[in-house]
Formats: C-alpha cells, sequence, structure tokens
C-alpha cells in the first residue's frame, strides 16, 4: 500500500511539473504550416528529452497542446502573427500563407532564445526550462514588402524565412510560405519594348536625344507620349500578368541610364511638372489605368530615381501605382533624414503627400568594392524608423553578395530584424549579434566597430554608397594599422576554437585587403614587403575555401587579387600557346602577357562584358563598347617591370567599326606624378575578325602606372572591341638606352 501510495504520488508530481505536450496540426493546414510544425517540433527537441513532442491531428487527452496553424477566424494583416494561450495550451498562428512560419519563428527567438545567425550556424540556448511560456503578442509588419540581396538570404530560403524575408530577391517555395512575385523588378523599359525587337520598324518609340532617336537599356529610354507605343506596352504587360497570376507588383520603370526622352510632347509634360517624373507619371499612370479592372490585385510600381526623383508639381499617381524612392546620391555616414541628404528627404516627403504608397530601393554597402570597411550601419535604425513613419511598405536593401568581408553576417541579420520591427534599438542588435556570434572576441570588436564609426565622423568625408579611391580619403593608414592590431587581438581570443576562428578570419580580411589595396607609396617603410606577401596569402586563402560571388558589381575578388599580386611582385611569368613570332627567341623574362582573366573592368554586363573565346589566347576575351569615353579596361603594371622600359602591345579585333578615324586610346597613366602616356589606335587597325597585335609604342614603366584601354569612336557609330591580352616585350635590365651608357 505504501508504495502504491508513494507511486501515485510521484506520477502525480511528475504530471504537476510537466504534463507533456502534443503539437497539433489540423488536417486542412497548408503546407508551410506543416512544415513549420516540423521545424518546431526539431528545435524543442535541441532542448533535451522533455520537449522530444509528436504531431497529431487533433488534441491529446493529458496533454498540453501547442496549436501550429489557424485558430482564428478574423481577417488579419499581411504576414500578422499571433502569439498566445491558456491553461498551459500554446497557440502560434498568422496570415496565410507566411504568418505561422514567423509566429514560430518568433517564439523560438524571442521566448526560447534561439539565435539563427546565418544558414549553417544557429544557437541553441542551454535551459533547464520545464514548461513553455506562453506569450500574449500580436503584430503585423509595417512593411509588407522586405528584401535584400545577402548571398545566403538569396540561395537558401530557409534563411530567408528566419530573417523574415517576403521578396523577390529571396525566392522561397510554396512550402516555405512563399515570396511577394515581383514582375520586371526594375529598368522594364527595354523588357517591355526591347530595342532590338522594334528599334527598327519604330524607332520613334524611343528616346529623342538631339537630333537622334536611341534605345536600349544602357543607351536610351522610351518616348513616353508616344500612343502607340503606349499600347504596345499595355499589350506586353498584359500578357505577363496574364502568364504569372502570383505577380502581385509589376515594375514599369526607366532603363538604368540618363537619357530620358527630349521630344518636345516629354519636354511640354516635364516642363509643366518642373521635373522629368512629369512624362514619367503620366505614362505609368496610362499603364495602371488600363490594366486596373483586368488586374485589381497588382500595383505597377515606378523609379523616383535619378532624374525622376523630384516629385511631379501637378500630377498624382493613379491609386494602384506605387513609387519606388532610391537614394543612391546620399552620404551614408548620416541618417537619409538628416540635413546632410536633405534632397533625398525633402523628395521623399513630398513623394509622401501624393502617392497612395512609397517604396525603398536603399543601397547598404560599398559597390566599388564590397570588402573594404564600410561604417555606414549606425543610422540603419533611424533609416528604416524614417520609412515606417512616412508611409513606405515596401523596402529593398542592396547589400553585397558575399560572404567575406566587414560584418557580413551580422549586416543581413539586423537587415531582417530592422525590416521587421523597425523600431528595435540598433545598438542592442549589434551587441546582441557580436556576444551571440563571435563570443570572448565581442568587446574587441565592439572597439572596432567604434573605432570605425568615430574616425569617419571625425573625417569630416562622405561615404557614398559607391566611393572612389578605396577607404584612404577617411581611414588613416595608422588607424587600420590600429585595427589590424585588435583582429589579432580577437583571433588570440579565439586561437583554441576553430569555428571561431574561421568567423574572425572572414571579417578580418576587409582590414587585410584594404592594407593590400593602398598604394606602395603609402605603405613603404611601415610594412614590410614580406608581411604584405603574407597578408596577401592569408586573404587568398580565405577567398579560395569560402563560397563567395564577387567582390563588387565592378571588381571580382580575384581580379583584384591578381592585381595586388603583381605590385606584390608575385606574379609568375607565364606564357600562353600562342607565342607571338617576334617573342620566340626572347628569354622567357623578357616578355610577358597579361591576359583578359588580370583586367579590371568597368561596368561589367553593361559597357563591357567578359566571354569564353577559343580564339583568344587565354580562351576568354573582354569586348567592350565604344559608346562612351571612358576607362573600359584598367590593370596595374606589374611590380617586375618597375624601372623597366619595353614596348607595348595589344591584341585587338574590332566590329561594326568605322572605316577612317580613331578608335581606341591605349594610356599608360601614373597614379603618383598624374602623366598620362597615350597612344591612339586606328580603326583601321583593327578591322579584323582575328586578334591583331597592335603596337602602342615603347614606355618606361614604374609600378605606380595603370595601363587603360579607353573608346574615342564617336557615340554616333560605336561598335565593339575585343581585347584578348596585352604583351609587353621588356628590354634588358643593363640596356644602354636605360643606363645611359
Amino acid at each position: 500500500m505504501k508504495k502504491q501510495i508513494l507511486g501515485l504520488l510521484a506520477v502525480f508530481l511528475a504530471f504537476t511539473v510537466h504534463a507533456g505536450y502534443v503539437i497539433v496540426v489540423s488536417p486542412d493546414a497548408i503546407p508551410a504550416e506543416r512544415n513549420v510544425a516540423l521545424e518546431l517540433q526539431k528545435h524543442l527537441g535541441m532542448l533535451g528529452k522533455d520537449f522530444n513532442i509528436p504531431i497529431v491531428s487533433e488534441p491529446a487527452a493529458g496533454k498540453r497542446s501547442i496549436f501550429v496553424g489557424r485558430q482564428v477566424r478574423e481577417t488579419l494583416k499581411p504576414d500578422e502573427i499571433i502569439l498566445s494561450g491558456s491553461n498551459g495550451d500554446l497557440i502560434l498562428t498568422g496570415d496565410r500563407p507566411r504568418g505561422t512560419l514567423y509566429a514560430v519563428y518568433t517564439y523560438l527567438e524571442e521566448y526560447l532564445g534561439f539565435r539563427f545567425w546565418t544558414a549553417s550556424e544557429t544557437h541553441v540556448p542551454k535551459t533547464a526550462l520545464k514548461e513553455l511560456p506562453v506569450p500574449n503578442l500580436r503584430y503585423a509588419p509595417v512593411f509588407y514588402y522586405r528584401d535584400t540581396n545577402y548571398i545566403e538570404a538569396q540561395r537558401i530560403p530557409s534563411l530567408a524565412v528566419k530573417f523574415k524575408l517576403n521578396g523577390h530577391f529571396n525566392p522561397i517555395p510554396p512550402e516555405l510560405g512563399g515570396h511577394l512575385t515581383f514582375g520586371g523588378m526594375v529598368h522594364t523599359f527595354d523588357l517591355f519594348i526591347p530595342a532590338a525587337r522594334y528599334y527598327a520598324a519604330h524607332p520613334e518609340w524611343f528616346s529623342l536625344r538631339g537630333k537622334q532617336r536611341v534605345g536600349g537599356g544602357q543607351t536610351g529610354q522610351l518616348c513616353l507620349t508616344n500612343p502607340d507605343m503606349r499600347r504596345e506596352f499595355v499589350k506586353n504587360c498584359r500578357a505577363m500578368l496574364a502568364k504569372d497570376p502570383t505577380i502581385k507588383i509589376l515594375s514599369v520603370s526607366q532603363n538604368d541610364n540618363m537619357f530620358y526622352c527630349e521630344c518636345p510632347s516629354c519636354a511640354a509634360i516635364d516642363a509643366r511638372e518642373e521635373s522629368h517624373s512629369g512624362s514619367l507619371i503620366d505614362f505609368v499612370n496610362y499603364v495602371a489605368d488600363a490594366l486596373r479592372q483586368e488586374f485589381p490585385q497588382v500595383q505597377f510600381e515606378t523609379l523616383a530615381y535619378q532624374y525622376s526623383r523630384k516629385p511631379p508639381r501637378h500630377l498624382r499617381p493613379s491609386p494602384n501605382v506605387m513609387i519606388r524612392l532610391c537614394p543612391i546620391e546620399a552620404d551614408y555616414s548620416y541618417p537619409l533624414n538628416s540635413d546632410a541628404n536633405a534632397d533625398f528627404r525633402d523628395d521623399l516627403l513630398r513623394w509622401k503627400e501624393i502617392a497612395p504608397q512609397l517604396a525603398i530601393w536603399n543601397y547598404v554597402t560599398n559597390f566599388t568594392c564590397y570588402l573594404h570597411p564600410h561604417p555606414n550601419m549606425s543610422s540603419w535604425g533611424e533609416d528604416t524608423r524614417f520609412f515606417a513613419e512616412n508611409r513606405v511598405r515596401a523596402v529593398f536593401n542592396q547589400a553585397e553578395t558575399t560572404k567575406i568581408g566587414p560584418w557580413v553576417d551580422m549586416r543581413a541579420w539586423i537587415i531582417g530584424k530592422l525590416l521587421w520591427n523597425p523600431s528595435l534599438d540598433m545598438n542592442r542588435l549589434i551587441d546582441t549579434f557580436l556576444k551571440g556570434y563571435y563570443g570572448a572576441a565581442a568587446p574587441i570588436l565592439r572597439r572596432q566597430y567604434d573605432l570605425l564609426d568615430a574616425t569617419l565622423a571625425k573625417s569630416g568625408k562622405k561615404l557614398p554608397c559607391m566611393p572612389k579611391g578605396g577607404t584612404s580619403a577617411w581611414l588613416p593608414f595608422e588607424t587600420l594599422l590600429k585595427l589590424r592590431e585588435m583582429h589579432q587581438e580577437a583571433l588570440h581570443t579565439a586561437k583554441d576554437d576553430p569555428v571561431l576562428t574561421e568567423r574572425l578570419e572572414r571579417l578580418g580580411v576587409c582590414y587585410d585587403f584594404d592594407l593590400l589595396e593602398r598604394s606602395n607609396e603609402e605603405v613603404e617603410g611601415k610594412v614590410s614587403l614580406e608581411e604584405r606577401r603574407r597578408t596577401f596569402d592569408r586573404v587568398k586563402a580565405v577567398v579560395d575555401r569560402t563560397a563567395t560571388i564577387v567582390c563588387a558589381e565592378v571588381v571580382p575578388i580575384e581580379s583584384s587579387l591578381k592585381q595586388i599580386q603583381y605590385r606584390l611582385g608575385n606574379y609568375r611569368i607565364k606564357h600562353s600557346g600562342k607565342i607571338p613570332e617576334f617573342c620566340r627567341n626572347l628569354p622567357a623574362d623578357r616578355w610577358m602577357e597579361l591576359p583578359a582573366q588580370e583586367m579590371w573592368l568597368f561596368e561589367p554586363g553593361k559597357l563591357t562584358e567578359r566571354k569564353p573565346d577559343a580564339s583568344a589566347a587565354s580562351g576568354e576575351s573582354i569586348r567592350l563598347s565604344c559608346h562612351a569615353y571612358v576607362w573600359m579596361v584598367q590593370c596595374w603594371v606589374p611590380a617586375t617591370w618597375d624601372g623597366r622600359r619595353g614596348r607595348l602591345y595589344a591584341a585587338l579585333n574590332g566590329k561594326n567599326l568605322p572605316v577612317n578615324g580613331d578608335a581606341l586610346q591605349i594610356g599608360l597613366y601614373d597614379r603618383v606624378t598624374k602623366k598620362d602616356v597615350v597612344h591612339i589606335i586606328k580603326s583601321a587597325q583593327i578591322k579584323e575578325k582575328d586578334y591583331h597585335l597592335v603596337d602602342a609604342g615603347t614606355f618606361d614603366f614604374t609600378k605606380n602606372q595603370t595601363i587603360y584601354l579607353a573608346p574615342v569612336v564617336p557615340a554616333s557609330n560605336p561598335g565593339f572591341v575585343w581585347i584578348d591580352r596585352f604583351i609587353c616585350v621588356l628590354e634588358p635590365a643593363d640596356s644602354p638606352e636605360k643606363t645611359g651608357k
């Protein structure tokens, strides 16, 4: 009897402490709800054996229920979540199709202590928890469209969901809740009225510049008042929407160039509206009004970008039109609502008064080099609240597409948090991530972060999203060395932790890479060549083992490293199998090739393009458009050429070039002395199908020079030029011409 009483007492006590749970998923749950129930089960199981909880379709007697999915009858706001319960039962639900997912992940993070740092790195809390907390939370995000292009969120939908992103750049399958589908995204004039298809028959459909009609995504716009073009544009939009009924937002937006139409009809509207947005809004309203009845669920988005950012004086966007502002000219060392960014701030506030809703395309990285320190984070919280307070309902933060560099993982995590809840404290988010992700190194990294912010503020320099000249304008070399010392200190705290070491090495690349990109003149006497070479090897090792796409939209990481390698004298002489006749009897160290792979490109994909090329010596060539005078192709003179004299050749062929006249300029520019030596190439020299070695003349080389190729063909007949390689034939180091003997 005594044993029975004791046994019953033990059962009673066990039940009162932990009666047990079941996860209840209704049979009519949608796939996203069933999947997130499995996620909840998995993560609860990480807390210990007491929370190995079965998934059932009905509540179980004597068990507490965790209801996952729809438990409310009322209409919820987009992506709204509800976390509630009573008597120990828990309800995690939300707006379909994604709300329940967000409710579950909110519960795991905010009430149980999980942290989803990256796609492969999750913090599991250590807890003595015996029963699950029952919160009372109802929340709808202020931004119904939340988007960024951080590489892991793009590639791994499960992380995008945990970050609560739902936009176009993060393709999420229906079983994970799906995403808001864009039609065209941005810069769609050439998508719906492609010049390649329409220009020959209808040049009047394209923008008038001077006396010439100009079309194409990079070279022209549309004539927005042409009635026939308008009808064709609507027809093509209708076809896209009919083909894909999931589209919620259709982009009707200018091409990415400044060549707006100057015809009398378009110009008259722009003059009346005192902005080039006048003809644009008049056109977008036409498209939106024409398709409103047929596609009532679709919003028609256009850009307030560069020449169209200033709002029109009289016109008002139609009710189904969304205006997306783009602060590409902003100084990101200050908040976007500050006096330093008054132009953008005031434009947004004026659009707010006339537009039914606003969106933002923000620029939160350094597009000239993703690997440089870029201290623009401190204003993110204020910027996001500024958007939320002023009728912005959709935000895309264009960021770096790489896994290495300054605070990449932290930046991605914080963007997700702020887009979901702009009221969060920025400093608290930073400290949470640093402590949770970097452990013992967190205090050192926080000092690094603060030092970068303070240095930028003290410099008084602007921080654009496309800075020129690296970091030298605002980051003194002595401070860079201090940052590197601090990072070595951080690495020391992780010497026995390979996971933390890997995280810190990916972060520290930004300081090492910045050092390597500094000029020889700035570095010499402060950091030895041997140390710089060791630094190069360290950076290269991190790059090689890290899944990464590009360093920037301009300079690929690999190309940048090769240029640095030249300057450090690490370049190993390599010759292709296609040896010029005049090089066949020369010693190997007397001639060198700089193939297409080693060249820096201006606006790749727009004005320049790398292409496989079987006829090229290296198997790759560069195509450059000749419609604008810019340094299309560049490469640094290798350090091994310093102080040498040599003859420079370029392997070129041309297409559609004028028979006569100048085609290209090969230049040798000294970054220290500012001296520019130029050689002009005639069109007739390169109008051949095969690559032709053009003699650019003899030069005295220094380690500070840049070799460049720039078109000088008139824009009226641009054509294309392909470059295979540069070849340099060096004179002997002791030649009479060099020694003066």
